[in-house]
């Protein structure tokens, strides 16, 4: 796995982790699965700003099984879906680790060119050693809720 797949694996996890804890707060009774009334209970730990019968309607769609019950899965998909906006956090983050990328190509640009290495792996080193001289062994700028 390169370095960029490493990070986007890492985002992904960590926002799941995120996900998990949020599910734990309205999940009460700790069951592994949120009730119709823990979900208008626990509209407000998500953020959602829903009316009782709102939010009756909004678990419904969620529990597609109509099991009366929300496990962590289908939270998930309703979090991914409607709430979170994944596909922008990591397009956000992408950008993030694209700006930085390019201005250490920029500080490294100027470095002698090995004969025979790829330009992309001399820079990979450059940056490297400049990381592991300044103490920086990983930077990875994920947000905790």
């Amino acid at each position: 796995m390169d370095r960029v797949a490493f990070g986007t694996a890492l985002r992904y996890a960590t926002y799941f982790n995120n996900m998990q804890r949020e599910f734990e707060a309205v999940d009460v009774d700790h069951n592994r699965y949120i009730s119709l009334e823990e979900f208008k209970d626990g509209a407000a730990v998500l953020d959602l700003h829903l009316t009782q019968e709102e939010a009756a309607e909004q678990f419904c769609i969620i529990d597609a099984a109509g099991r009366g019950q929300i496990p962590f899965q289908a939270f998930c998909a309703f979090c991914v879906e409607t709430l979170c906006g994944i596909e922008d956090y990591i397009a956000a983050q992408a950008a993030e680790v694209a700006a930085a990328a390019a201005a250490a190509a920029e500080e490294v640009g100027s470095a002698p060119v090995q004969e025979g290495v790829p330009a992309e792996q001399q820079q990979q080193s450059r940056r490297r050693r400049k990381a592991l001289g300044s103490g920086q062994f990983c930077v990875a700028r994920v947000p905790f809720s």
